[in-house]
């Protein structure tokens, strides 16, 4: 091989492993940040207390940017909303906020509190440049996860403060064994769902009642208990931040 291609090769690889080396230290550096955050946290904090805190901790890393100024932007979040919630999340990256702010920085990774709202889910979203990912917020004293309207699947994962140990676990949809071809099927099995008990209630007491329908709130009764389904690896995890951070 000639001496000139031999150093073009060395100096190409020079550049490239200390690149992957600085994204493995930022992976580790956020996933640090987010475990960390168990020894600061109190029992008593309410879930916008140790929400508030969760976003502070990820916004002092020197990569990671606030973006709870996105949540201002209803267009911005409106698309936002629908790609999250699609199966392919890539399509919605740093390059696409810079269509909607100026002075994006598109290799940074934007972070975001709340951005559907209090009630809605993720708790937190990361922009980056290879699409978004949803990190949901639970906590409990009972070593179990409640999910409400929500799912352990999607494209996020789940970090839960468990009380009693005072230790956090983060979590995916596969460690319940919920693939993502669930997710699709569920919801779609949610949506039948509430239109046959909507249409029930109408069949049953539409004509003895005045101007009154009938929703049925889903909502996932998990009997697992965390530390029994957990991978203590978290390796799925670990894959989803390697893909965005």
């Amino acid at each position: 091989m000639p001496e000139s291609i031999r150093n073009t090769i060395s100096n190409v690889l020079s550049q490239a492993i200390p690149d992957k080396n600085i994204a493995s230290q930022k992976v580790l550096d956020f996933y640090n940040a987010l475990k960390n955050t168990v020894n600061d946290i109190e029992n008593n904090w309410t879930s916008k207390e140790r929400e508030e805190f969760i976003y502070n901790q990820a916004i002092s890393l020197p990569f990671i940017t606030g973006g709870n100024f996105i949540i201002r932007n209803k267009a911005c979040i409106s698309v936002l909303k629908k790609i999250y919630n699609s199966p392919d999340p890539s399509e919605f990256t740093t390059l696409s906020l810079s269509r909607y702010f100026e002075n994006i920085d598109v290799n940074s990774v934007y972070f975001i509190k709340e951005p559907f709202g209090s009630k809605a889910s993720p708790d937190f979203l990361l922009i980056s440049g290879n699409g978004i990912l949803g990190i949901e917020d639970k906590s409990s004293k009972g070593g179990k996860v409640t999910f409400n309207t929500g799912t352990p699947g999607g494209n996020k994962f789940i970090m839960y403060f468990e009380k009693t140990d005072g230790k956090i676990y983060l979590m995916t949809g596969e460690d319940w064994g919920w693939k993502k071809e669930i997710e699709s099927e569920y919801k779609q099995f949610t949506k039948e769902m509430i239109i046959y008990a909507k249409n029930k209630f109408e069949e049953r007491f539409g004509n003895r009642v005045k101007n009154m329908s009938y929703y049925a709130r889903p909502m996932l009764v998990d009997k697992n208990k965390v530390k029994d389904i957990w991978d203590k690896d978290e390796q799925a995890v670990m894959a989803m931040l390697r893909k965005h951070i």
